[in-house]
């Protein structure tokens, strides 16, 4: 029994022609004219399920080298979700061809479920997914539609973006690809208890990431943001009155990842999603972890 992701990779190869016809999202990226899909549209042909862990890895790589390159440019991206990564039809080619071979019946044994994993990935494998490139001349990216699940917390106090937003956001992509899930649903409970959907946020932010026991945000942290005291008392609790479920980022990998580098995994989703931006690992130390470079 083929996995689904072997299937579907295969599907779209054979249909590449009608992406080139009819695209289904395109983007003039500068100096050509090259029609691309994005990573959204790539995931939802999977039924927005988890992915094989080794081409979500080359997803990782592939968006840190750009953000680096982003860096370099003294730009902060600001505004990292689905629609921000690109796939143009020529590397979905070369990717369906790499993970599947060039026979529908190639041996891959790798189930969506990510129990098992034996995709190849090469760290010498050439740049696959990309950004959308924003022709501004270094600063922040205009018009941050980042969605409320991937938004960190700082746009939430109202605290100036720097490039470690842009390792949170990535966290989440890489967690929900790895898990087919989101990290955080700001929609949970809205409804039932009558949250808005940054209360909801918060909430869980604090459940998971609160340390020492302490169950709530960094006093330091609060202080630093312009919208802090419309959810937070000056010691880092939230207003809200709510009880608390806490849970950890570790527990939940190793609870539904079987058969992948799971320790590996978690170091690197670890380092990105931390409360405090300036304590999130940049980007060129996650291009060089462990996961990354095995």
């Amino acid at each position: 029994m083929f996995a689904l992701f072997k299937r579907i990779l295969w599907t779209l190869r054979r249909y590449l022609r009608f992406f080139r016809h009819r695209s289904l999202s395109s983007y003039h990226i500068p100096h050509t004219d090259e029609r691309y899909i994005t990573l959204a549209e790539l995931y939802t042909h999977f039924g927005r399920g988890p992915l094989p862990a080794e081409l979500v890895k080359h997803i990782a790589r592939d968006v840190l080298e750009a953000l680096a390159a982003c860096e370099d440019q003294g730009i902060v991206y600001g505004d990292l979700d689905w629609e921000k990564i690109l796939l143009s039809t020529q590397d979905l080619d070369w990717l369906a061809s790499w993970y599947c071979g060039d026979r529908e019946d190639s041996d891959l044994a790798s189930s969506a479920t990510g129990r098992t994993t034996q995709l190849p990935f090469d760290a010498a494998m050439p740049t696959v997914f990309r950004l959308v490139e924003y022709e501004t001349g270094g600063g922040v990216s205009p018009i941050p539609s980042t969605p409320l699940g991937m938004r960190p917390p700082e746009v939430i106090l109202g605290i100036p973006l720097e490039a470690t937003a842009d390792v949170w956001s990535l966290g989440c992509i890489i967690y929900e690809l790895l898990m087919g899930e989101p990290l955080f649903d700001p929609s949970f409970q809205t409804v039932e208890c009558g949250l808005s959907t940054d209360e909801s946020h918060l909430i869980q932010m604090i459940e998971m990431l609160s340390l020492d026991g302490f169950l709530g945000f960094p006093e330091d942290l609060v202080r630093r943001g312009r919208d802090s005291e419309r959810w937070f008392s000056a010691d880092g609790t939230l207003r809200l009155e709510t009880t608390y479920y806490p849970v950890t980022l570790r527990d939940i990998l190793y609870r539904r990842l079987s058969g992948v580098d799971v320790d590996e995994i978690y170091e690197f989703l670890d380092g990105m999603i931390w409360l405090i931006p300036e304590e999130r690992t940049g980007v060129r130390d996650l291009l060089q972890s462990r996961w990354i470079t095995a």
